[in-house]
């Protein structure tokens, strides 16, 4: 997998990680680069999730709307005790870059052959830009989301452990 970032979460504990990921996370059998994240109805969950033996892999539910956002993968390490996460593109996503990298790198060939830029480079150039920055929307969407997801579970754990220690 080609990993293109990696985040630290600081100022929680592990636990509370964990436990944010864990609650408002619908959990999938298969891999997410094959799991449509596209849905109408989320419920009180944000993400899909797929646990290994080594990771637990999210992506971020989306409705229709941004069904055009580029799909990301973030994988927090079991061994890094949910403190660092990792963001990779899924496999749909991944194809739609390699595409647009290749018609830039033959635009680019042309225009060195021809020393002529064309509409075609500059439609190239334009889309490109819009895809990566699409991937930095959907990138921090889905880092907002998760710290939403832990500051909530933390809430309604600090509630719940207020309520019980009255009783």
């Amino acid at each position: 997998m080609i990993y293109f970032r990696k985040n630290t979460i600081t100022g929680y504990t592990p636990e509370e990680i964990e436990r944010g990921i864990r609650k408002f996370s619908f959990r999938r059998h298969i891999r997410l680069d094959f799991h449509s994240s596209v849905s109408y109805m989320t419920g009180d969950k944000y993400f899909y999730g797929v646990e290994t033996s080594k990771d637990i892999q999210l992506t971020r539910i989306r409705t229709p709307f941004e069904r055009f956002l580029p799909k990301l993968i973030f994988s927090f390490s079991k061994k890094d005790e949910f403190i660092v996460y990792r963001v990779r593109y899924a496999y749909s996503s991944l194809i739609g870059l390699f595409f647009l990298l290749s018609a830039a790198v033959f635009n680019l060939i042309y225009a060195f052959n021809t020393s002529w830029i064309d509409a075609g480079s500059l439609i190239v150039a334009g889309l490109m830009a819009i895809f990566l920055a699409l991937t930095v929307l959907e990138s921090e969407i889905t880092r907002l989301r998760i710290l939403k997801a832990i500051l909530k579970s933390k809430i309604d754990h600090t509630t719940s452990s207020s309520l019980i220690s009255r009783q």
